[in-house]
């Protein structure tokens, strides 16, 4: 079953950006009315949320958390449950899984191994909650599929101004309404791409800076189009980032 922000209520996330000491609260998807025992799965590009809203409902919780970026094959999938699990042994892994019976089995980033998982579904212990972050859809039986929105125009333009007010305190957002707007609607209300953006005002204007994105759109368009062209420049650039700070946006 797949829901567009319709399977639980919208909660306001508190999504904290660590570089900049700042928190903002955005609605996005809540998941406090789900505790399995069907899996969930968050799914989304690069930078839109993901792993964030499964960090937020697993905080206060008890999770098994594994982060399954650059996985591929079900042995390594066992592999790192076990690490995480503090195991030497990967034998154990799921049998230990069962016996701690924790609220749920997060399984972040699992793009990579979504065809490992789906065939191994049914070597899984039973009642164990699964709530998985990916790029793309894993298929598992009678799973709840919540595709991660973008940021609506006004949480889309607060995110660009607090990014810019973090870089410098003097950055005065009201000459620049109407460029910031633009920005954001031709960045899709991605938090990462905004918060991309945002980061070149201490040497561009908004102004420059969608003509810029306006001319580089133009640019790629013509060999592989905008948006594929835009989702490259996201891939690369959330690639590009160390783990802690790829984290940050995802």
């Amino acid at each position: 079953m797949r829901s567009h922000c319709t399977y639980a209520l919208l909660l306001l996330v508190t999504r904290v950006w660590h570089d900049a000491g700042m928190t903002t609260a955005f609605e996005r998807p809540g998941l406090d009315s789900w505790a399995g025992p069907h899996p969930l799965q968050l799914i989304g590009p690069p930078g839109i949320g993901k792993t964030r809203l499964a960090q937020a409902w697993a905080r206060g919780r008890d999770v098994v958390w594994t982060n399954l970026q650059g996985v591929s094959t079900a042995d390594a999938v066992v592999h790192f449950l076990a690490v995480a699990l503090g195991l030497d042994d990967d034998r154990q892994a799921f049998a230990a899984l069962a016996a701690r019976s924790p609220d749920a089995w997060v399984i972040d980033g699992a793009e990579g191994a979504a065809e490992a998982l789906s065939s191994m579904f049914l070597r899984l212990p039973t009642g164990v909650p699964l709530l998985i972050t990916s790029r793309v859809r894993v298929g598992l039986p009678d799973a709840t599929v919540i595709d991660v929105p973008p940021l609506d125009p006004s949480a889309s333009y607060a995110l660009f101004v607090e990014r810019a007010q973090a870089l410098d305190r003097a950055f005065d957002p009201a000459p620049h309404r109407a460029a910031i707007e633009a920005l954001c609607a031709e960045l899709d209300g991605l938090p990462l791409a905004i918060e991309l953006a945002a980061s070149r005002t201490r040497t561009l204007s908004p102004a420059h800076i969608l003509q810029r994105l306006s001319l580089d759109q133009l640019h790629d368009s013509r060999r592989a189009g905008r948006h594929q062209s835009l989702r490259k420049a996201l891939d690369a650039s959330v690639d590009a980032l160390n783990e802690p700070t790829r984290h940050a946006f995802s």
